[in-house]
């Protein structure tokens, strides 16, 4: 299995890639190009991105309030921020603390974290 922390490291140096025949759910993700779209299709997969483990049923019971939280609304425009454009940096390397303001319940301590580490996954190769 592979481990999740290794999320960083070129594929082939991160353990297995055996997911029992399924296609890993971060197939496709490039480092710091990452769409609302490709990290919407992991948080659906049988698959849990990190782990390669089958989701659980209360994992599917959470995810449908979590779609509900503005910050889910907001995904596309998210990762857009990530990256400047206009100035040409990466705006999660190049600066060690972002605050982000944001009502209560939005998901801004639950969910931003998650897509962090989606932003900066490198790209998986098919298994």
């Amino acid at each position: 299995m592979d481990n999740p922390y290794l999320c960083h490291l070129p594929p082939s140096q991160r353990g297995s890639q055996n997911f029992n025949g399924k296609k890993d759910p971060l197939f496709g993700f490039v480092a710091r190009t990452v769409t609302g779209n490709q990290a919407r299709q992991a948080l659906e997969d049988e698959l849990d991105p990190f782990t390669k483990q089958p989701h659980t049923a209360q994992y599917r019971k959470f995810l449908e309030p979590r779609k509900q939280l503005l910050v889910y609304a907001q995904m596309d425009q998210f990762f857009r921020m990530a990256i400047s454009e206009r100035f040409r940096f990466d705006r999660f390397n190049d600066n060690q603390i972002m605050v982000l303001v944001g009502e209560p319940g939005t998901g801004k301590t639950t969910q931003i974290p998650q897509y962090v580490c989606f932003w900066t996954c490198r790209i998986r190769e098919e298994s």
